[in-house]
């Protein structure tokens, strides 16, 4: 790919996620008949550049399912080249015998050989010639706003998007946790606390409610966001230099390390409604290791399959949809760190679902559903008014950290 195309990618990002998020026969809201003509024309080229880079990565990929077209999900080949590593909870949901077609349009019968199960992901054992296996990079991780495209087996792209948020960790236990939570409306330099855990390290430290953390470590601090950041790459266990400033007058304090507690789930449908809001989301959208969190929207059933970048490296496997704005993509080296760890048996594998989102049909719209009486108004009826307006203020502390992170330079 020359760098004409490259930089064409990068510019036209934008107007190709809206010219894919509509039909052609639908109008583009706010763009004039003359702007909406030029998107899909940039589309339409956006397209034809990225046909040699899809069309060479969709060998090593897979469809998954019972029968054609209604797959699982995607799949990337792997090891010999009859083995395929996909999505665990989407394979799992599968209640007949799983079939395989390859790029050629070739059907093979599949066998799940072995599961991951922090990971959500499952390696499949399948007959036949030998595919064209995943050549997964090893180099560094792609930087913010590096776009990124999930190929399909028949050659065309399943989603374009950008790198969103750089690497983290998903799994509560492995997030690195200063004790405390920032004040959404502070406006000044730094970080200002708002709540302080008694038993973490912040507290143990010695820092108070209404200081203002200014650098953790050598990372100057710009905002909450930033804050969240700089313990990317610190785990559980580590101590951390922290400056931060108290009437003025600054001073720095080492912090020990805990594990982030589990974020609690919205006991609110509704408030559950919001996160599917744009589309299908994952069985499994959560606790993973390591992630690259992208913009891509890819479906549930368009997840499995690996990622490549503009130069046509693998750089990681796409495994959650997790809402309308985040999909979420195991990176290169965490796939190959994964894969030396021994397997659990498929048999004794379990799915990590949640009640929102279990696994079985959902009701569709049109079908009957049973008379649902209103609740007394009681004292359970008052405390679970509380509890939804507590997950409400969670749910917008979620979105405003959101936003934050959009406006980070």
């Amino acid at each position: 790919m020359n760098h004409k195309h490259s930089i064409l990618f990068r510019g036209l990002g934008t107007c190709m996620a809206l010219a894919l998020s509509v039909s052609a026969q639908e109008d583009i809201p706010l763009l004039t008949a003359e702007e909406a003509s030029t998107v899909q024309a940039q589309t339409a080229e956006i397209f034809q550049s990225l046909g040699p880079l899809v069309r060479k990565a969709a060998s090593s990929v897979v469809f998954i399912g019972s029968a054609a077209p209604n797959q699982s999900c995607y799949g990337a080949v792997i090891g010999d080249g009859n083995q395929v590593l996909t999505k665990w909870s989407e394979v799992a949901a599968s209640r007949r015998p799983l079939r395989v077609i390859d790029s050629t349009g070739t059907a093979r019968t599949a066998k799940i050989e072995g599961v991951y199960e922090s990971e959500d992901l499952a390696v499949l054992r399948i007959e036949g010639a030998p595919l064209p296996v995943v050549n997964w990079s090893t180099k560094a991780e792609p930087a913010l706003g590096r776009f990124l495209v999930a190929p399909r087996p028949d050659g065309k792209a399943a989603g374009f998007g950008v790198v969103s948020v750089l690497e983290r960790s998903l799994s509560e236990a492995k997030q690195a946790y200063l004790g405390l939570m920032g004040d959404l409306d502070y406006q000044g330099a730094g970080a200002r606390i708002r709540t302080i855990e008694p038993d973490a390290g912040a507290a143990a430290a010695g820092l108070k409610v209404g200081d203002v953390i200014l650098k953790v470590g050598s990372r100057q601090i710009s905002g909450l966001m930033e804050l969240r950041n700089s313990l990317n790459d610190k785990q559980p266990g580590d101590r951390v230099e922290v400056l931060y400033s108290r009437g003025g007058e600054e001073a720095k304090v080492e912090v020990l390390l805990g594990s982030r507690p589990p974020t609690a789930m919205p006991t609110n449908p509704r408030l559950r409604q919001m996160e599917q809001m744009g589309g299908d989301i994952s069985r499994v959208r959560d606790g993973f290791s390591r992630v690259i969190q992208t913009d891509m929207q890819v479906g549930p059933q368009q997840c499995g399959g690996p990622i490549v970048d503009l130069e046509g490296n693998f750089i990681g496997l796409s495994v959650a949809r997790a809402d309308r704005t985040r999909s979420f993509i195991l990176p290169a080296s965490e796939v190959i760190s994964t894969l030396k760890r021994p397997a659990t048996d498929p048999s004794v594998a379990k799915v990590q679902v949640t009640k929102e989102n279990p696994m079985r049909p959902q009701v569709r719209r049109g079908q009957a559903r049973p008379p649902r009486m209103a609740p007394a108004p009681d004292a359970e009826s008052i405390e679970r008014m509380k509890r939804h307006v507590q997950d409400m203020q969670r749910l917008m502390d979620r979105m405003q950290r959101e936003m934050e992170g959009l406006e980070e330079p």
